[in-house]
């Protein structure tokens, strides 16, 4: 099967292209390249929308130093970044280790990061907000757009950890709500961390 076949296979909520990827050790590399590509292209799409929205509110009401402001959201775009692709590794190592010390599932790591690296293609679509670029007022659409594929990418991942688990659904989405549990925490205190770096940096 084709990278591009899984790849729709993903869009399209296909548990056979979870079931093909999870005994395929060679996916593996790549798997982590849709993590870090889906991570590069949201941070990019995200610092040209800051600069956007800067340009058209901080420059243009005298409100600060839009250079400033910009290299101040650059750092926080490369630290989200690495955050975001640590974050990843976190919740693909939690759904292992909930799956086999609760459920005793026979699962390893890479089976969890190759299925979930896969149904990750579903963040991409948070390059929309680079749309911010011709107008501000993009904004609410690409907000809109990005809550659904927020919605669908989390029904992709849940057939993606059912399959690398092999779990029955109940057990499955007790798995995943702990690991998510644990992710939001994780998340929540590097993210602030960020912010914080971020808003430091940019009153230089």
């Amino acid at each position: 099967m084709s990278l591009m076949d899984r790849i729709m296979g993903a869009f399209t909520f296909k548990r056979e292209v979870y079931a093909d990827v999870k005994k395929d050790t060679s996916f593996t590399p790549t798997a982590w390249g849709i993590v870090i590509v889906v991570q590069v292209v949201n941070q990019l799409a995200g610092y040209l929308a800051a600069g956007a929205i800067a340009a058209a509110t901080v420059g243009a009401l005298g409100l600060g130093n839009v250079g400033s402001a910009m290299s101040a959201s650059l750092v926080g775009s490369l630290l989200s970044m690495v955050i975001g692709v640590a974050a990843f590794a976190a919740a693909a190592y939690v759904i292992m280790f909930v799956a086999k010390s609760m459920f005793q599932a026979t699962v390893t790591f890479d089976e969890v990061v190759r299925t979930v690296g896969l149904a990750n293609v579903w963040g991409i679509v948070g390059v929309l907000t680079i749309l911010a670029v011709i107008s501000p007022v993009f904004l609410c659409l690409t907000g809109i757009v990005g809550l659904a594929a927020a919605i669908l990418s989390a029904v992709a991942s849940a057939i993606a950890v059912k399959e690398a688990v092999g779990l029955d659904w109940t057990q499955t989405i007790i798995t995943i709500v702990i690991a998510w549990v644990v992710l939001f925490v994780v998340t929540a205190v590097l993210g602030t961390l960020v912010a914080g770096f971020t808003f430091a940096a940019s009153g230089l």
